[in-house]
């Protein structure tokens, strides 16, 4: 069933809200990995800090892109050990495999490839939101539809998701999460691909846990919920519980999380900025 308490029932962990026990497992964590600390990966430069400010994002990705080699930082560690239930072992485990398949697949060159993705940018159906919501978080606005209506290229839809993965990595840095408005309007049977949507969400769930502040999937008819009961087992249950489905606009379950000013007029709000066209 869909959550319905989603992030007030998903307690967030950061570096200062740790207690004594906690804090000792993460430095646990962090000698564990000993000198295999470093990858290669976008370095964070100018991380925008306003809770409600404007982000443009174009001028943004493009000032910020830089490839360095940085070490494992205790925020990115962190996510990884409330993946694993603050179980040291387990999420040593979980981050020296991420750094293996992070060197591998270097999805961080998807975002300087956007440009010769197959038009899904272009479509609008990936919307970074100009203003982020209550607790400072970056805002993506994702329409469901047919992502490649004219292609059948694997790699491209992999591209197409480092590209998302890793422009949340920019905006939020190592510890940050984002607030998801996902839109199911369009979204139908020709719409599912679910072998794509099953490996993106073990991709998720093994590489950037804990990156997903707050879902709330609007416009939800007969065939989400349909698709929701398969597509939720494959999620672990904390993420499971910070997704929030609602058969409206979502406006009454958005503004908890953002100001009315900033929420888009389609889902209740007064605000005009930002392009949200639903591709056919």
């Amino acid at each position: 069933q869909p959550s319905t308490g989603g992030e007030d029932l998903v307690e967030f962990y950061d570096i200062d809200s740790l207690n004594e026990k906690q804090s000792e497992k993460l430095k646990l964590l962090l000698d564990s990995l000993g000198e295999d600390r470093t990858i290669v990966k976008l370095s964070l430069i100018d991380t925008p800090n306003s809770a409600v400010g404007v982000i443009d994002i174009k001028k943004f990705r493009k000032k910020n892109l830089s490839s360095s080699r940085v070490t494992i930082s205790a925020p990115l560690a962190l996510r990884f050990l409330v993946a694993r239930a603050f179980e040291v072992e387990d999420a040593a485990v979980m981050l020296r495999e991420f750094c293996e398949w992070y060197d591998v697949e270097q999805p961080f060159n998807a975002v300087q490839l956007t440009r010769s993705l197959p038009g899904v940018v272009d479509r609008k159906e990936i919307n970074w939101w100009p203003h982020r919501d209550r607790f400072g978080r970056p805002v993506v606005i994702a329409i469901g539809c047919r992502h490649f209506p004219n292609l059948d290229d694997w790699d491209a839809k992999v591209q197409h998701m480092y590209w998302g993965l890793e422009t949340a990595h920019l905006l939020c840095g190592d510890g940050g999460q984002i607030f998801c408005i996902c839109d199911a309007a369009e979204l139908g049977f020709r719409n599912l691909e679910i072998e794509f949507l099953q490996h993106a969400i073990r991709t998720y769930m093994a590489n950037y846990p804990e990156r997903l502040g707050k879902c709330v999937v609007v416009n939800a008819a007969y065939i989400f919920h349909q698709g929701w009961r398969m597509v939720s087992g494959w999620l672990d249950d904390r993420t499971r519980s910070k997704i929030e489905v609602v058969d409206d606009n979502g406006y009454s379950v958005i503004r908890r999380y953002m100001e009315d000013m900033y929420i888009p007029k389609r889902y209740g709000g007064s605000c005009e900025d930002g392009i949200l066209d639903v591709p056919k």
